[in-house]
């Protein structure tokens, strides 16, 4: 990183920890803090906001806007940051849009999450850029970082934070444990080539997502509502797991072994790349979308394509096989970053995610739009915020009465 990206980095994190305190200031004392406000027209003014900007900085809706512009809009290509931007309310001049990343600083960026929290929890008041309410009875909070382990004996064990650092089970050969950064690891334990194969399922459950490391040191990231089984250790002349839902890949390099993921409609050979499988049950298509290297993508029908990075194929029923080319890619991977990303999606594929992700039962009225929408931000925020942005059109609006939300005109 050069001096001028690590200089704009720090001045968005200062301007993210000003907005914070100044927020907290406020909520304990009744009063705006005018030195950190003169603190933070500073910043703005480094990034070009403009002076009808400045008028706002004493409106704590405004800032809490501004506050999730910085907490949500890193890492977006200039066209899909000037969207967020609209979404939420924060005006920029286009001619000098810039990318945004999160703090650079640990301290800063650790000063901002304790006092968002402490804020979010004591601050009752609806999601800013709501201009009709979403009707609710109790919102629905996020997903989180859990997984079901079966073992080859049918044994199955819940993996969550309370395993981390642990050995969890011997599998054959190979030593089964949870890292400290909550991936589950497989090792193995002597160089003896096992008497038999034996086979281990990854699963998640609705609102869970999870992170496998593979005995040849392949990186899975599995999405929520997703299974993965695969051998404890890999000793044939080729890598062949089994997938249903969602993973993403990183495929350790290995010429003389191919790596090849099977699912319902297809299978894909790699020998050492980055992609992404969607292959839910309730989606009409299966997507294979490749980030770098090169993957072939192959049918029951016998149709097959090599595909080059920046693809997408979708196979589906009888049928064929299609490629798009340029696919937004930072949109079928938010989902490993923790965001949502939706751009000029259709509703009814919208909610089938957040489905998944947030463990509702989406309800269409009779009136329900066939709109498309364009949504950005963090999945982990409650379901009533990512429902805002969509009912801020007024285009549609929201219900939500336990884990059911109704979507209606």
């Amino acid at each position: 990183m050069d001096e001028t990206s690590k200089n704009r980095d720090n001045n968005e994190s200062e301007a993210a920890a000003l907005i914070t305190e100044i927020l907290l200031h406020e909520k304990l004392t009744g009063q705006w803090d005018e030195e950190k406000i003169a603190q933070l027209e500073t910043h703005l003014d480094d990034v070009l906001f403009t002076r009808d900007d400045f008028q706002q900085l004493r409106d704590a809706a405004y800032l809490q806007r501004l506050l999730e512009y910085y907490r949500t809009a890193q890492d977006l290509a200039p066209a899909r940051l000037q969207r967020f931007r609209n979404q939420i309310g924060i005006r920029q001049r286009p001619a000098r849009l810039r990318i945004l990343r999160y703090a650079a600083s640990v301290a800063a960026a650790v000063l901002l999450a304790v006092l968002s929290y402490w804020i979010i929890a004591r601050i009752n008041r609806p999601h800013p850029v709501i201009q009709q309410p979403i009707a609710l009875v109790h919102d629905v909070p996020p997903g989180g970082y859990h997984a079901v382990l079966t073992l080859s004996t049918g044994a199955q064990i819940i993996i969550d934070s309370t395993h981390r650092g642990k050995v969890i089970a011997t599998q054959g050969n190979a030593l089964v444990s949870n890292s400290s950064t909550g991936a589950l690891i497989y090792q193995s334990a002597s160089d003896h080539r096992p008497h038999q194969t034996l086979y281990n399922t990854l699963s998640t459950r609705r609102g869970d997502t999870y992170r496998l490391i593979l005995p040849d040191g392949t990186a899975v990231w599995l999405n929520s509502a997703s299974s993965i089984q695969y051998p404890v250790q890999f000793t044939g002349a080729s890598r062949e797991i089994s997938l249903r839902g969602e993973a993403y890949f990183e495929i350790s390099k290995d010429s003389r072994h191919p790596f090849i993921v099977h699912t319902t409609g297809q299978a894909i050979q790699v020998l050492g790349t980055r992609f992404n499988v969607e292959t839910y049950d309730d989606e009409l298509t299966e997507a294979t979308t490749l980030i770098d290297g090169s993957v072939r993508v192959l049918t029951p029908t016998g149709d097959q394509r090599l595909l080059t990075p920046g693809e997408q194929a979708r196979t589906g029923g009888s049928a064929p096989l299609t490629v798009s080319e340029k696919v937004d890619l930072e949109a079928v991977t938010a989902w490993t970053k923790g965001g949502f990303d939706f751009n000029n999606v259709e509703l009814h594929t919208i909610m089938r995610t957040l489905s998944r992700w947030y463990d509702i039962v989406p309800n269409f009225s009779l009136d329900a739009p066939a709109t498309k929408f364009s949504v950005n931000i963090s999945r982990n925020t409650p379901i009533s915020q990512v429902l805002a942005m969509m009912q801020e059109t007024n285009e549609v609006h929201f219900q939500i009465e336990g884990r059911t939300v109704t979507i209606k005109r």
